[in-house]
């Protein structure tokens, strides 16, 4: 991941203008209520609503492809253009919803500038 994008996510975490949720990439909780992930999606003017944005939802046909059926990941066409891969987004995932909120986005931050 470029250092640019890693302080454009890092500053938006830090914003205060996302609020915390975990487990999806965006609620429908409110336009702003978003995972990690989802931040840096809305941040990089992606729709993280868009199936076609999600993993494993870019192609009909391809194997797993399931509409209705996401991980909470963005799909590996926005991870790879990103520069991070699915175990950096799995990562990310993982330290994003390991306290359910306690800390919001910090656990992630620290995640992000140690492991990016």
């Amino acid at each position: 991941m470029k250092q640019e994008l890693k302080n454009i996510w890092v500053t938006a975490l830090e914003s205060g203008r996302y609020v915390y949720t975990d487990t999806e990439l965006r609620s429908s909780e409110g336009p702003n209520v978003c995972c990690s992930l989802g931040v840096l999606m809305m941040e990089c003017g992606y729709n993280p609503d868009d199936y076609e944005n999600q993993w494993n939802c870019e192609e009909p046909g391809d194997v797993g492809y399931d509409p209705e059926c996401t991980e909470a990941m963005p799909s590996y066409t926005i991870l790879e253009s990103w520069g991070i891969n699915h175990d950096i987004a799995n990562g990310v995932a993982k330290a994003n919803d390991a306290n359910k909120g306690e800390n919001g986005y910090a656990d992630v931050i620290k995640y992000i500038k140690e492991n990016l």
